[in-house]
């Protein structure tokens, strides 16, 4: 190129920077031109070579940048910074979708957009997403349901490893072992049963679940399917790797009554009490006793949000009221509609009271008082659940509210004592709720 041609890009770049958020109204040749021959002439005594550009190119070539500076350069506008983050916009989809009141759907008639848009004070674009991503749920349920024999054991081992998107390598002989407990005895068998295995997870794409299979190893996968490379690369990953490799989950236990899902959340909301029930599944067995929204994935993406921001469990995870006002209020780019900040905030001011409870050192009963309190879409609390739930939840707080030998209601860590002391007896066959839930057992 020729020292022009070189001077000349240089230059015009350089004005493109300088007078591009200039308004257009505002530029004037002369002054642009004169800029550029500055700019030129710094240009010039910077290097060896570059003196052989004449004053006459150097006017020249300001002229033809200025008249197509101040002509057609467009106005550089300044991106605006942006409101919302992509963790934000997330928390926010999930938030509205689980936050739709399950009322709307009682009156027998298809809910539309524009009515849960009226009902949430939101756009009826994010309400359609919502109720798009709420009625999805019930068919994949059904799907799930749907399932038996070895289909079905294989879907509770991967629901259970990738309750969300994500990814995790198995081995084949673990999952053979987990379906059939007696080993293969030739190799005939096992090719068998492999067959069997893969062709049973073939059932569960429907789910989103995906796998590739090499050898030993097999790649499972939730959300979108296995590309070849990318499989390949976690297989092999995982073959010199031993450690990558997951292990099974322990097989569901049999139903017991410490095990029911409104046991584990008053038993949760005893340890919240106290604070101590900050840890993820501990919390999961919270929300879900709470009915503040309809679906507990929600505020457990922005529990694990705290922990993401706290760096650990530590700080915002150990002081969660006020993380969730900052997180209602808008914070860290999250935005919330005014129906799903209502949840927020209500969940955030009832763990104030709980742990007003547990400060004080109020006894149990007093923390079941308070449950017993909250109100969950105009009803109270516990009126919410069904009669079997509702008989275990009275049947709790016969066992929990007891006196110690001064009198005195047992306090919340005598409570939580009795009913780990109680789990274990009765999963070791040494105590059993009956009489508890049922009046006229006659031991």
């Amino acid at each position: 190129m020729s020292v022009e041609t070189d001077a000349f890009e240089w230059v015009r770049e350089r004005a493109y920077q300088r007078w591009g958020r200039t308004p257009k109204a505002e530029r004037r040749v002369e002054e642009v031109a004169a800029w550029c021959a500055d700019a030129s002439r710094a240009w010039r005594a910077g290097g060896e070579g570059r003196h052989e550009l004449s004053d006459a190119q150097i006017g020249s070539m300001s002229r033809s940048i200025a008249r197509f500076v101040v002509d057609q350069l467009v106005e550089f506008r300044k991106r605006p910074p942006a409101r919302t983050t992509a963790e934000g916009r997330a928390t926010e989809r999930l938030l509205m979708a689980t936050a739709i009141p399950d009322w709307i759907e009682e009156d027998g008639e298809r809910v539309t957009a524009r009515k849960v848009a009226a009902i949430a004070q939101v756009s009826e674009r994010k309400a359609s997403r919502a109720l798009a991503e709420r009625r999805g749920a019930p068919k994949r349920e059904a799907q799930a349901a749907a399932l038996d024999g070895h289909e079905r054991a294989l879907f509770d081992v991967a629901n259970a490893l990738l309750p969300d998107d994500g990814f995790c390598v198995l081995r084949v002989s673990d999952l053979e072992a987990r379906l059939w407990p007696e080993p293969a005895e030739t190799d005939a068998a096992r090719r068998k049963r492999r067959s069997r295995l893969l062709k049973s997870f073939e059932a569960l794409r429907l789910l989103s679940f995906h796998v590739v299979a090499k050898g030993d190893l097999l790649a499972l996968r939730r959300g979108r399917t296995w590309k070849p490379d990318d499989a390949a690369a976690r297989l092999a990953a995982a073959a010199s790797k031993p450690g990558l490799v997951a292990s099974l989950p322990a097989p569901p236990s049999r139903a017991t009554f410490w095990t029911s899902t409104e046991v584990r959340g008053l038993v949760a909301t005893l340890r919240v009490a106290l604070k101590k029930g900050y840890d993820p599944d501990v919390f999961r067995d919270f929300i879900a006793i709470q009915r503040v929204v309809l679906d507990g994935r929600a505020t457990e993406n922005l529990h694990r949000f705290a922990h993401r921001i706290s760096g650990g469990y530590g700080y915002w995870s150990n002081d969660l009221p006020t993380f969730f006002s900052f997180a209602a209020a808008g914070h860290w780019g999250i935005r919330l509609e005014p129906g799903v900040r209502d949840a927020v905030a209500e969940l955030g001011r009832r763990i104030t009271l709980l742990e007003e409870d547990g400060k004080w050192g109020r006894s149990a009963e007093s923390v079941m008082h308070s449950l017993e309190c909250f109100q969950s879409r105009g009803s109270p609390l516990f009126e919410c659940f069904e009669a079997e739930g509702r008989a275990r939840i009275t049947a709790f707080r016969a066992i929990i509210e007891v006196r110690d030998r001064a009198g005195d209601w047992i306090d919340i860590d005598q409570a939580l004592a009795l009913c780990d002391r109680l789990a274990r007896e009765e999963e070791a066959g040494r105590w059993s709720a009956e009489p508890y839930l049922n009046p006229d057992c006659p031991f």
